[in-house]
């Protein structure tokens, strides 16, 4: 048996994956059923600081764009020398560092759903703030999100299980399933960028978002591991962890697979409106992050019955209330511009018809070439 069990706690069932790596897996049968424990409730409150955190900064940095243009829609000066740029950007790291604190408390599969909330913040913001109009359909969609969040929060047990150095690279890193993992990804990526990307990137946002989305689930896989690690051997003083590859691999991947899928993300921006692209983005990313979780840290092994049924109602809460508050934007955005082009002409129309100047040479052209 493997030897790094862990005990299981009453109203606990014991599951052991392909490599024998132990799990205790609350029972949802007990006298309170499946409940969040206090793990997993840290990395809950982290996840929704940070995705409140992060709308804000990224509405700073809008601000200090548009503030600095000046009548002919150019920059005043360059944006790094203004403070409240500066501001944004480092609100927007510090919401991404606890992003990734957040992996260390609580399993991907409960951090990548609550990424959500980011939208509901942003709606809020944008309202109060910037005085953007607030509909139904908006109210609708941002009370979708908050369902869809509860219900993946009160649906993910806690894995009994300490991610350790020693833990991932015996026990892990060596299961089918997350080899399967990595080949699967490391095999589709590359053909996907080579023969569908060329052909049809420019046509359909999915295609740039499901390269991006692929390569952001090794970041969370990563996360996983590098924030385990780190917070326990911030909990335990036990520096030993640190000699193992592991960390410094896992922060290498992070890296890499970080700027590459921005690379992607930053292409599809520049090819759709961001309306289109955030609520496609957050599906495709969350269930990427979720499925790899599931590879590769077992985390659905806990889930059986009843709590599969609420996380997957929870999840399409969730899509469902990005999409409804993304396409309500979309709707503000076409009637503004229609309202602009209507106003455009209403004003130019007069001018051309009560200008004489036009008609009477164009007349006067005419005869002088009949004569």
């Amino acid at each position: 048996m493997s030897n790094s069990s862990v005990a299981t706690k009453p109203h606990a069932t014991a599951v052991v994956t392909a490599t024998g790596l132990m799990l205790s897996c609350p029972d949802a049968t007990g006298p309170h059923g499946v409940e969040l424990s206090n793990q997993n409730m840290i990395g809950v409150v982290i996840a929704l600081i940070a995705n409140a955190v992060i709308p804000l900064a990224l509405n700073i940095q809008k601000y200090a764009h548009v503030s600095n243009t000046d009548a002919e829609g150019k920059p005043r000066r360059p944006y790094i020398q203004m403070p409240l740029w500066w501001l944004g950007i480092s609100l927007m790291i510090s919401g991404e560092l606890f992003n990734l604190l957040a992996y260390g408390y609580a399993p991907t599969s409960l951090v990548a759903p609550v990424g959500a909330v980011g939208v509901f913040f942003n709606g809020i913001i944008t309202t109060t703030c910037l005085k953007e109009p607030f509909s139904r359909q908006d109210a609708v969609g941002l009370l979708s999100i908050a369902l869809g969040v509860v219900l993946v929060i009160s649906s993910v047990p806690e894995v009994q299980l300490d991610l350790t150095s020693e833990v991932i690279s015996k026990y892990i890193l060596p299961d089918p399933k997350c080899w399967g993992y990595f080949v699967f990804v490391a095999a589709l990526v590359p053909m996907w960028a080579i023969f569908v990307k060329p052909r049809y990137g420019h046509k359909y946002v999915l295609v740039l978002l499901t390269l991006c989305s692929l390569i952001s689930s090794v970041t969370v896989v990563a996360s996983r591991s590098f924030s385990s690690i780190l917070t326990d051997v911030l909990a335990t003083r036990d520096f030993a962890e640190l000699a193992s590859p592991v960390p410094f691999g896992s922060l290498v991947i992070i890296i890499v697979t970080a700027v590459w899928s921005t690379a992607y993300l930053n292409q599809a921006m520049q090819l759709f409106g961001n309306n289109e692209v955030v609520p496609v983005y957050y599906t495709t990313f969350t269930l990427a992050s979720v499925g790899a979780g599931a590879l590769v840290y077992s985390e659905f092994r806990c889930m059986q019955g009843f709590p599969v049924v609420i996380f997957t109602a929870g999840c399409i809460c969730t899509f469902l209330g990005v999409h409804l508050v993304a396409s309500a934007h979309q709707k503000h955005k076409q009637k503004t511009q229609e309202d602009f082009k209507r106003l455009m002409d209403t004003a130019t129309m007069p001018a051309i018809q009560e200008d004489p100047t036009a008609e009477s040479t164009a007349r006067g052209g005419e005869s002088g070439r009949g004569g």
